[in-house]
C-alpha cells in the first residue's frame, strides 16, 4: 500500500511516473528506466523477498505475480 501510494499521491513522485509513461515512447533510454521503475524493478524485488518462502525462482515469481493482483 505504501509503495501505491508514493507513486499516486506524493506529487513529485506521481508527476515523475506521468512524465515516464509518456516518454517511454519517445526514448529508449527512458523506456528502459520506467520498465526498471514501474514494471519489472518492482516484480523483481518482491520475488526476491517471496524467494525466501518459496522452493523455486518460478514459484517466488508468481507469488510475486499475485501480490501484485
Amino acid at each position: 500500500m505504501a509503495q501505491f501510494e508514493h507513486w499516486t499521491k506524493e506529487t513529485f513522485s506521481a508527476n515523475f511516473r506521468k512524465m515516464l509513461t509518456l516518454e517511454q515512447y519517445r526514448d529508449p533510454k527512458l523506456a528502459q528506466l520506467h520498465h526498471d521503475y514501474l514494471a519489472c524493478g518492482p516484480l523483481k524485488y518482491m520475488a526476491v523477498i517471496f524467494r525466501k518462502l518459496a522452493d523455486s525462482d518460478e514459484t517466488a515469481m508468481q507469488l510475486a505475480l499475485e501480490f501484485y493482483l
